[in-house]
Order: C-alpha cells, then structure tokens, then sequence
C-alpha cells in the first residue's frame, strides 16, 4: 500500500513517507514546519519482540522528540 500516495490524492498538502530513522531526524524540522493537512507514513520494522501496546499522548510525545531533537 502507497499510504502517502493516497493521502495526497485525498487531499494531504504535504505527505512524507519515512522507513529510515536517520532520513526522518534530518526531515524532521520540515515536516513539523509543513502547512496542514500532513501525512506522515512510517515503516517500522521490529528486530525482536514486538513491545507492549502502549497508549500514550501523540502531542507530548511529539514534544519530547522535538526537544529530544533540540528543535
């Protein structure tokens, strides 16, 4: 599945896809910099166990990376 492909044809302004941890730190600051509506696809591959399901804030968590970031 082309999940960006197919939010920018639902009308995604700025879409990225990500299956790189390094590409996403460097593009980061554009991504959180986009004009809304954004879709971001990110593909993750688990080398171990798969961890617990956790619930968590998106937007706290997305604050802590940024910080984590220093942006």
């Amino acid at each position: 599945f082309n999940l960006a492909g197919m939010a920018r044809e639902a009308g995604f302004k700025a879409t990225f896809e990500f299956d790189n941890l390094e590409d996403l730190v460097t593009q980061l600051p554009e991504v959180m910099s986009a004009t809304g509506p954004v879709f971001v696809s990110l593909k993750v591959n688990h080398e171990n166990e798969v961890p617990d399901f956790y619930m968590g804030n998106t937007g706290q968590a997305m604050r802590e990376l940024m910080a984590h970031l220093g942006a």
